[in-house]
């Protein structure tokens, strides 16, 4: 299965301490492929990012809060 993790920082305490701990129970568990990614600040980038998330099995959001402008591709997916 395929995970994408979606913060502000991607190398920031909170993705460190939340995500990239427990990689090995998630590898355990079946998630093959983690992706950490950052929030681009920039609309469009921002965009084609949430587009892509259609691909993943399941997308974590990790201390961040988006727009329902942002959220829209997350939910047609």
């Amino acid at each position: 299965m395929r995970l994408r993790v979606l913060g502000h920082d991607p190398e920031g305490p909170v993705i460190r301490h939340r995500v990239r701990v427990v990689r090995p129970h998630l590898a355990a568990e079946g998630f093959d492929d983690v992706q950490i990614e950052g929030v681009p600040k920039r609309l469009l980038a921002r965009r084609r990012l949430l587009r892509s998330a259609a691909a993943f099995d399941l997308v974590l959001v990790v201390r961040k809060l988006f727009s329902g402008f942002d959220i829209a591709p997350l939910r047609i997916a």
